[in-house]
């Protein structure tokens, strides 16, 4: 099938689910943009040599001490509340907002497995493949935005 095969028949596929439906749309313009990214950057640098020897730029990593990962975290990066207290992780077993309470119930720990073993898979399925396999699961899950 083409692409413009298969993205017909997950569109017609998804009818029923519109968040199913808007998750897949965006992470198939995600797919869409990075493709274009993949052209400009092989036009830009058509030849390898540039091309490796632009991979091999690199800068500090700012977020450990002199920039070097083996050594401890810089302080000064990490997030802080209004009160400049630092941001820890909760060890709540439930989100206390809202917002997270919604996604939540759509992301839960069966459907975020199911997905994780979807991008362990090698060789990697396609974008279009991904999003309608990610769709599904979301819809066999059960889970629902209201």
């Amino acid at each position: 099938l083409s692409e413009k095969q298969i993205l017909s028949t997950v569109d017609m596929q998804l009818e029923t689910h519109p968040f199913a439906k808007t998750f897949s749309t965006k992470l198939l313009k995600f797919s869409d943009v990075r493709s274009g990214h993949d052209k400009i950057y092989y036009e830009s640098f058509s030849d390898e040599k540039d091309r490796k020897r632009i991979e091999k730029f690199s800068v500090p990593n700012h977020q450990y001490v002199d920039g070097n990962i083996k050594r401890e975290r810089n302080k000064d990066f990490r997030q802080k509340t209004r009160a400049g207290r630092f941001i820890a992780v909760s060890k709540e077993n439930e989100p206390r907002s809202k917002y997270l309470k919604e996604k939540n119930k759509v992301f839960d720990r069966n459907t975020l497995s199911a997905i994780d073993l979807l991008y362990a898979k090698d060789p990697l399925p396609s974008d279009s493949e991904l999003a309608s396999n990610i769709v599904s699961i979301i819809t066999k899950n059960n889970t629902q935005v209201e």
